[in-house]
């Protein structure tokens, strides 16, 4: 604003321009740092470039997508479709099956394909699970000393406590990716939103997913707006304790997660209650919050 007298005091006209901050719209997409340090050596780098091609179909909010196998192939494989789709090698009795990376996303639980058949066609369509979950105790044996011991640095740093990995991974025992989703031992049950790697194991995360989606929708119309988009919009679900009826939430940050303690508990439990959601048949009992890597 100029100096001057009242009178020949002129005002500046300030542009304000809206900026779209959704990647996908702008034509990239996020890579998180964890994917690429500790996923990659794990899935290989056919795997881990299918998977990164599938969620840049995945616009917006969406988890799910269309491509041709042909396309994928061209993307990630340098169009080798066997090494996609996998193949039979041999014959007879020492016929045996040969994953393709598609099985291979689905046994890590990154990925779930559905496929409709119409005559000689087959539409497949994908769901991709676009956050890499933190690995579990298995697959963090398989990857190299210096690597896990990034692995256990960061998790120190970024304040994921041991008793809280453990409960997202209670169960994992020595079958690799093919863990299981549930603990019966010690008469714990835990269901998980980790890589426990089956597509049951999918389909129970996206259980998760949809509880907590009907949880903030309830939410949004409780809370303020600001709150709401500030401190709960970005939550994700992690694990479920059917023992405690414990839902734990992942927040984007160790002060969203002190405020959702400390201001928002109490809207949120009142919320949970009122819709009267269950988890596999199970109430639940309280919400726990904790804080991204």
């Amino acid at each position: 604003m100029a100096s001057g007298s009242k009178g020949s005091r002129r005002r500046e006209k300030i542009d304000v321009q809206a900026v779209d901050l959704e990647p996908t719209r702008r034509g990239y997409q996020l890579t998180y740092n964890y994917a690429v340090h500790f996923w990659l050596p794990i899935l290989g780098p056919v795997c881990f470039a299918l998977w990164q091609a599938l969620i840049s179909f995945c616009f917006g909010d969406r988890d799910k997508c269309w491509p041709s196998i042909s396309l994928l192939a061209e993307l990630a494989a340098g169009g080798n479709r066997n090494l996609i789709k996998g193949r039979w090698r041999r014959q007879g009795e020492n016929r045996r099956r040969e994953k393709g990376a598609l099985e291979k996303l689905e046994d890590y639980g990154l990925l779930r394909v559905e496929t409709k058949h119409a005559g000689t066609e087959a539409r497949h369509t994908f769901h991709v699970l676009k956050e890499p979950p933190i690995l579990s105790p298995s697959l963090l044996a398989q990857l190299p000393k210096r690597l896990r011991q990034m692995h256990s640095d960061l998790l120190d740093r970024c304040g994921l406590d041991p008793q809280t990995y453990q409960l997202i991974h209670r169960g994992d025992g020595a079958q690799g990716t093919r863990g299981g989703t549930q603990d019966t031992r010690g008469g714990a049950h835990v269901t998980r939103g980790g890589p426990q790697g089956t597509t049951k194991h999918y389909k129970e995360s996206k259980t998760l997913e949809e509880i907590w989606k009907e949880t903030k929708k309830a939410l949004a119309r409780e809370m303020n707006r600001s709150n709401f988009d500030v401190y709960v919009r970005d939550t994700h679900p992690l694990a479920f304790d059917r023992n405690l009826g414990i839902l734990i939430i992942q927040t984007p940050s160790p002060q969203t997660t002190e405020v959702l303690r400390r201001q928002f508990h109490t809207v949120i439990m009142r919320t949970v209650h009122e819709l009267g959601l269950r988890i596999e048949g199970v109430p639940i009992q309280d919400v726990q919050f904790q804080a991204r890597r």
